[in-house]
């Protein structure tokens, strides 16, 4: 617990980050088809970078949605939303197949 009670002299008290988890819905429109037979089953990915020398962290994926262009997504990612700080995101759709990393829409 970070309070001073007044016994130490050198208390330094640490800021606890000051935000909120927000919870993101998701949907996309007129799709680009990477598949050859059927249409481009899509899912959403989402990493964030937590300063200017980081890598990316995966913060969470939606379901994948088959043979759908226009897709709506149920699945909802939570992020945690700092108030007055810079957060880079990554948000990326993907065509996957159920196989390796999938090939990146858009």
């Amino acid at each position: 617990m970070n309070v001073n009670d007044g016994s130490n002299p050198n208390f330094i008290p640490v800021m606890e980050p000051c935000g909120q988890d927000v919870e993101l819905y998701f949907q996309a429109r007129q799709l680009k088809d990477l598949d050859t037979f059927s249409k481009s089953d899509p899912q959403v990915r989402l990493s964030i970078k937590e300063g200017p020398n980081a890598q990316w962290r995966k913060v969470g994926e939606t379901e994948v949605i088959q043979n759908d262009l226009n897709p709506n997504w149920r699945e909802t990612l939570k992020v945690f939303y700092q108030f007055e700080v810079n957060q880079t995101v990554r948000i990326e759709v993907i065509d996957s197949d159920g196989k390796g990393p999938g090939e990146l829409i858009g």
